[in-house]
């Protein structure tokens, strides 16, 4: 089905050249909330070496997930979110904090946040 549509728009000489047709499917908001907490893990990872812990409330992925998703670029914009809306305000805080013991908290919604901190027992609920 897919080689008919594609035989309908291209000439035989490119045809003969495709090796394989491989299909994407639209990425739903599942995915997008996957693919956020892969690229957070790698945060996460960077964080602990300096002894921090990151923890990131499901509303906040949620939200992460649908500002980071484009219907027509997928997932493209998502590390732009991550970097705009954790990495960049953790790094000012980290920065200008006064103390390595400062526990930075930051809550973008009431029901959507995230924290930072070192050895922290964060749970969100």
């Amino acid at each position: 089905m897919v080689m008919e549509v594609v035989g309908n728009h291209f000439r035989p000489e490119l045809i003969n050249r495709i090796d394989e047709v491989v299909v994407f499917h639209a990425l739903g908001q599942e995915q997008i909330q996957a693919i956020a907490g892969i690229q957070l893990e790698r945060l996460k990872v960077r964080l602990a070496e300096h002894d921090l812990k990151l923890e990131v409330s499901p509303e906040a992925m949620a939200q992460l997930a649908v500002v980071g998703f484009d219907p027509v670029y997928g997932a493209r914009p998502l590390k732009r979110a991550i970097q705009s809306r954790i990495e960049n305000p953790l790094a000012q805080d980290l920065l200008g904090a006064n103390s390595p013991q400062v526990i930075p908290f930051i809550s973008t919604r009431k029901t959507a946040s995230w924290c930072l901190a070192r050895n922290c027992g964060c749970h969100f609920g």
